[in-house]
């Protein structure tokens, strides 16, 4: 009897020690999951021919699809579908997108060049040919990866549709660690909805409110991450996905990725002259906020056509000397509602005298600007600061408890000698 009870008590003490070494593997698992600032890559990383690992790490998990998912999953390898875009101003101008293995499939990756916004573009059109009219939604799977650990990043979804161009746009976002990716889903209006044959088109660009570029690191000193794409699916009115043509390239617009300029609207600099200067002032500061308006706005005659400055993408502004203030940029309309809104374009004490500012991505309620038919557009300045050498310990009534002596600086103050807008094809 001692004998047979032998081999059950180690069958027991093996179970025993097998038990401990799996919850001693599963801590160690956890430990790395949470663990912090590692970043290695997994055992089973690829590498490409230049020794860049085309599988690198992200917290967050694998790339998973949504269930009964039909679309874009990169499985048969083909992204020709896709296209950075250039044209705009803020655009990554050496961005580009490839296809790697990360989280364990296929997927799109985009490098960004420098702290400029990343734009890829996805041809809905020829991945939907005549389906894209039945497209209700988008959703793409986005993730991130920073070479010094995770941070948030945030952009928006641009679709551009119709004949005429128009866009639509919707945020998304990755925010959460545990949560990377993220699917980012855009739905579209019924005035939105897509036709065939109009170079339809979805846009994902990384900017955000957060950020110039929508991306915490950047805040915080760092790089730009890198964006993966995980998958593209398009969604009908009763929620199912839409098949694809896995197969499709890119049908390039004309002037996709050129900034062609149609052309230029020259904006006069003469102050109170005639309506074809700046003869459009603030009430309550005639002085320090001047600026144009377009032909009939207060019962006035101007050479400035709406329909024409609806167009523009582009404010060209040159001065005779880098303005020591910081200058305002002011816009108001019917098509926002004469809501006054107004953003810093140049920050004070600068270097340079030319500028050229993308209204697009200057105001995020510039679209209102396209729809109006009377607008006001104004300059602002009003002070500049110069250090105060005079004082003892800036107590004196000169200078402000910053030791800042303050010097009052108008719109003519600025010198300005050109002003245009400009309209590209």
């Amino acid at each position: 009897m001692k004998i047979a009870k032998i081999p059950k008590l180690a069958a027991l003490l093996l179970s025993f020690i097998m038990l401990v070494g799996l919850f001693a593997a599963c801590g160690d698992s956890d430990e790395g999951e949470k663990g912090s600032d590692r970043n290695d890559p997994p055992a089973n990383a690829t590498e490409n021919n230049g020794g860049e690992q085309t599988q690198p790490t992200a917290s967050g998990g694998t790339v998973t699809l949504p269930d009964n998912f039909v679309g874009v999953d990169f499985a048969n390898g083909n992204i020709d579908f896709l296209m950075m875009h250039y044209r705009p101003l803020d655009s990554s101008p050496n961005a580009k997108v490839e296809l790697v293995q990360w989280g364990g499939a296929n997927v799109a990756k985009i490098t960004p060049d420098g702290d400029f916004a990343p734009y890829l573009a996805i041809d809905a059109d020829s991945l939907l040919g005549d389906r894209i009219a039945d497209v209700a939604a988008i959703e793409i799977g986005i993730a991130v990866q920073h070479a010094d650990g995770f941070h948030a990043v945030q952009g928006e979804i641009v679709a551009r549709y119709g004949s005429d161009g128009k866009t639509a746009k919707a945020p998304w976002s990755v925010f959460l660690e545990t949560r990377n990716p993220n699917v980012a889903r855009m739905e579209l209006k019924e005035d939105e909805r897509m036709i065939p044959g109009n170079f339809n088109m979805f846009i994902i660009d990384r900017n955000g409110s957060g950020s110039s570029v929508g991306d915490n690191s950047v805040d915080a000193g760092g790089a730009p991450g890198i964006l993966y794409v995980t998958f593209i699916g398009f969604r009908d009115d009763a929620g199912n996905f839409i098949p694809v043509n896995a197969d499709a390239g890119f049908n390039e617009p004309r002037a996709f990725n050129e900034n062609i300029v149609d052309f230029i609207i020259e904006l006069g600099v003469e102050i109170g002259l005639d309506y074809g200067g700046m003869n459009c002032a603030n009430s309550s500061n005639p002085e320090h906020q001047v600026g144009w308006l377009t032909d009939g706005v207060d019962s006035n005659d101007s050479p400035y056509l709406a329909e024409e400055w609806a167009q523009a993408e582009q404010l060209i502004l040159e001065f005779a000397a880098p303005p020591r203030g910081e200058v305002q940029l002011i816009w108001l309309g019917d098509g926002g509602g004469w809501r006054w809104t107004q953003e810093v374009i140049i920050p004070a004490n600068g270097t340079q005298s030319e500028f050229k500012i993308d209204l697009s991505s200057t105001f995020s309620n510039f679209d209102d600007f396209g729809e109006s038919e009377s607008i006001k557009l104004m300059l602002g300045t009003f002070a500049y600061h110069v250090e105060c050498t005079n004082c003892d310990d800036g107590e004196c009534d000169e200078c402000g408890n910053d030791g800042m002596v303050e010097f009052t600086q108008t719109i003519a103050d600025l010198q300005l000698k050109r002003a245009a807008l400009v309209v590209f094809e």
